[in-house]
């Protein structure tokens, strides 16, 4: 999430928008794909 690597908070709060579609512009694109804090995984056993 670009958001979460800004540290100034007012700068964070006032281009809060601008960061929001600049994360969904290249969020889902390598190399920034992966460069995320957190990742979610879905798993299911497969039947035997």
């Amino acid at each position: 999430c670009f958001h979460d690597y800004l540290r100034d908070r007012d700068m964070a709060d006032s281009k809060y928008e601008e960061l929001l579609a600049t994360e969904r512009q290249y969020g889902h694109r390598e190399p920034y794909l992966w460069l995320g804090k957190y990742f979610h995984l879905w798993l299911e056993k497969r039947p035997d």
